[in-house]
């Protein structure tokens, strides 16, 4: 069994054969090639798949790293990223039930009373639990608070704050590792959203979403299969209206959403499946990705920066700080480093 975009992979035969059905696809214009661009990488733990910006002290990205290449020594941690040094280190996480194993996914930050806390999808694979964790955010460390478990929590890619302690998980499948519904593209993922109280299903049928992202009254969220970026609108009394959904891009492979400005939000693309895949057997194996760049107000997206694998593979989060572009990845160890100025 295989999950192509959750990253856990058996049966090669059967991936190798529906991503060789899968569209190949690159950005037709961009803003930044990595041809154009001075790039540098910064070496973090394996698979800092997801980042969040944390300006609530010195200035920081703290980042979901693990390890997702099965003959590698282990690694799950959340890591820091210091904007000021450049400099990146394990962030300590302080009490951490023993009962519950580590293995960080996506992740997202929020404030409760003018204090930043975390939120991170935890899978427990071994024992087929997956939990929404939080923590509270101190200068040094994670401070453990709570898990939060739920029947409609199933197979969780990635999570949003809402209103605290309200939040928003997309479950990629209806069940961890669904080959047949990712082969296939059955819609059987869906979103939940957490009000605080109780746990329900927000958006049902939908094929691989993967990430989401609340902008005032606006749900964005990414499809890996469905190859689409769709938008919803938030009910006044609460709940996001599923019929509301516009198609705002059109591309394979989506990613993560990050919002990198009240009016902007960036979202990454795996464009060659294929070559994703092959990159996960040989990191020398190089995989494009595509980061594009959409306005929360005009719904317009484009594409921002590309690269045919050789700066960056598998490339799966970015944000912009200061005029420099920052993409973590799915495998590898170190994240790219891009200077916007021209």
């Amino acid at each position: 069994m295989a999950d192509l975009f959750g990253y856990k992979f058996y049966r090669p035969a059967l991936w190798l054969l529906m991503l060789l059905a899968m569209m190949q696809h690159a950005c037709q214009s961009t803003q930044y090639h990595e041809s154009q661009m001075q790039y540098e990488r910064i070496v973090t733990g394996p698979g800092p798949e997801d980042m969040t910006l944390d300006t609530s002290h010195t200035p920081r990205f703290i980042i979901s790293c693990s390890q997702r290449r099965k003959d590698s020594l282990p690694h799950q941690e959340i890591w820091q990223l210091d904007l000021q040094t450049q400099q990146s280190s394990i962030l300590p996480r302080q009490g951490h039930p023993d009962s519950i194993l580590f293995s960080p996914h996506g992740l997202d930050m929020g404030y409760h009373n003018g204090l930043p806390y975390l939120l991170v999808v935890n899978h427990e694979e071994k024992i087929n639990r997956h939990t929404i964790l939080r923590y509270h955010i101190w200068p040094d460390r994670l401070i453990y608070d709570t898990v939060f478990v739920s029947s409609l929590i199933r197979s969780p890619n990635d999570v949003s704050t809402g209103h605290y302690p309200a939040f928003w998980v997309t479950n990629d499948a209806s069940s961890r590792h669904s080959a047949l519904e990712t082969l296939l593209k059955i819609k059987g993922g869906n979103v939940v959203y957490y009000d605080g109280r109780v746990f329900r299903k927000a958006i049902p049928r939908l094929a691989y979403p993967n990430s989401v992202m609340m902008a005032d009254s606006l749900l964005f969220v990414s499809t890996t299969r469905q190859n689409r970026l769709f938008v919803y609108t938030k009910k006044s009394d609460g709940p996001v209206n599923p019929a509301s959904r516009k198609m705002i891009a059109k591309a394979p492979g989506w990613d993560n959403i990050s919002r990198v400005t009240d009016s902007t939000f960036l979202c990454t693309a795996h464009v060659n499946p294929t070559r994703f895949y092959k990159h996960y057997k040989n990191s020398k194996n190089q995989s494009p990705i595509a980061v594009y760049q959409c306005n929360i107000l005009t719904l317009e997206c484009n594409c921002l920066f590309y690269t045919d694998g050789r700066a960056i593979s598998a490339g799966s989060t970015a944000w912009i700080y200061q005029d420099q572009l920052y993409i973590c990845q799915v495998f590898d160890s170190f994240i790219l480093k891009v200077s916007l100025q021209r």
